[in-house]
């Protein structure tokens, strides 16, 4: 890797998701990552999230201009070291004369090339095996539904039934397959991590970007991973599934893996939490009131309207930062409400993260507490570990005596981790249920549990009377 200049003549100006800019002094440089330093009092940066318009500057000069993702945040107090996958081709050949420079230029991707081929001999034969395996897979697939179904819109059921013949076959090899590539992946180094994603996608996201579920997480059309209609891919509440029985199976699998079956048990557990909320507080003659950060497609609310009457005595308040998601969950939680007869009071707040920090800096004299539950729910796999203590310290100002706050994690034996990592640019931040309990804020207790899956972990703390 490259060590770039020091100083003003080494810049990184980007833009965030929320559309906030700001600038970094470039720490390292290659052709496909970056590393800077960036002062972050509040939170500029998650992880995960594709950053718009970065420069990179020496001097006067733009050597990079394009996207990124970011995948690793340090925080140092007030400054975080962000490293990102640069996405787009550079902007330096633009400014190059034949001569010295173009010379060195070509010799730099020369040495890049070469790196690439310096790939270990089981993760060459664990990609190697996954991708014949999907190349010759799709087309079997591909031949025999032309044979024995024709056109799947145009026979629906004939095509479920196609589907579900082979489906199992196709799952029990694609489980042995994954299980070697991830074995594989573990073992590679993290300063040599970027040649072998590189390798990995290149040869099999041509067999895997059809499924919908793989393309929206890599490609992240919203800005940052997680957006509401992945989730909803996670969930199983989309109405994308492909657009051919072969991109519908791996649709199917890929959001089937256990990452995926620990948040549908996370919102089985937050409506479960909502519900037994809901008539503590019922039951002390008072409209239950709750407030939901980073909302998404809000699911669990959804489906608290539509199965629990309690619902109507409540006030439930939803907050993103993203305003397609907040038109979204109008709509879906609209059709909940028209579909019970379940009328709760609704409020929609979009604020972002970086707003809500603030907040903790302002004048908390004669704040009154207002919320009888508050929870985030996947937040935390985004954050370093000071902007989630300052927010659960927020919260915990928010809600009344008695009551409760609730926040996930993703916990660090997440099976899928390389899968997520290495094919679909996607990073979290794990923490285990010690790690996680050390947010809490001062003088509170909490407690952490697990879901079955042992993938999500819970944080729940209830704020004394």
């Amino acid at each position: 890797m490259e060590k770039a200049l020091a100083g003003i003549d080494s810049l990184v100006a980007f833009v965030n998701t929320s559309g906030i800019r700001g600038r970094g002094t470039l720490i390292h440089i290659s052709r496909s990552v970056a590393v800077f330093e960036v002062y972050n009092p509040f939170s500029l940066i998650q992880m995960s999230e594709v950053l718009q318009e970065i420069s990179v500057m020496r001097g006067e000069r733009v050597i990079y201009k394009g996207r990124g993702v970011v995948t690793s945040i340090v925080s140092t107090g007030l400054m975080v070291i962000v490293s990102v996958t640069l996405i787009d081709s550079w902007s330096a050949l633009n400014h190059l004369e034949p001569g010295a420079a173009l010379s060195e230029e070509f010799g730099k991707f020369i040495s890049d090339w070469e790196s690439g081929l310096n790939i270990s001999d089981g993760y060459q034969l664990a990609v190697n095996k996954f991708s014949n395996f999907l190349a010759e897979t799709s087309r079997w697939i591909e031949e025999a539904e032309t044979a024995i179904v024709g056109d799947i819109n145009a026979h629906p059921e004939k095509a479920a039934r196609f589907r579900e013949s082979i489906e199992q076959v196709v799952t029990g090899k694609l489980s042995q397959l994954l299980y070697l590539f991830q074995d594989e992946a573990a073992r590679v180094p993290e300063e040599d991590s970027m040649i072998y994603k590189a390798f990995a996608r290149r040869e099999i996201h041509p067999y895997l970007l059809c499924a919908p579920f793989v393309w929206r997480t890599f490609y992240k059309p919203l800005g940052y991973a997680g957006d509401y209609e992945m989730v909803n891919m996670l969930l199983q509440e989309s109405q994308t599934t492909g657009a051919t029985t072969y991109a519908r199976i791996f649709h199917e699998l890929t959001s089937s893996v256990a990452a995926c079956i620990a948040h549908r048990n996370r919102v089985t557990i937050m409506e479960r939490t909502l519900g037994e909320e809901a008539e503590r507080v019922q039951d002390e003659q008072r409209v239950f009131t709750a407030l939901t950060v980073a909302c998404g497609p809000a699911v669990e609310i959804q489906r608290f309207i539509r199965r629990n009457p309690r619902s109507s005595q409540c006030a439930l308040h939803l907050m993103d930062f993203n305003e397609e998601t907040l038109e979204y969950v109008k709509l879906r939680t609209a059709e909940a409400i028209e579909e019970s007869g379940n009328k709760p009071a609704l409020k929609f707040i979009q604020k972002s993260i970086d707003d809500l920090l603030k907040d903790i800096h302002l004048e908390s004299e004669g704040f009154l507490p207002s919320y009888d539950m508050i929870y985030c729910a996947g937040l935390f796999d985004y954050f370093p570990d000071n902007v989630c203590r300052n927010l659960l310290e927020l919260y915990y100002r928010w809600v009344r005596p008695g009551g409760l706050l609730l926040t996930t994690n993703v916990h660090p034996n997440n099976p899928e981790r390389y899968l997520m990592e290495h094919l679909l640019e996607w990073y979290l931040i794990y923490r285990n249920e010690e790690e996680l309990l050390s947010l809490a804020p001062r003088g509170s207790e909490g407690e952490v549990y697990a879901d079955e899956t042992g993938v999500n972990v819970f944080l729940t703390i209830r704020k004394p009377l």
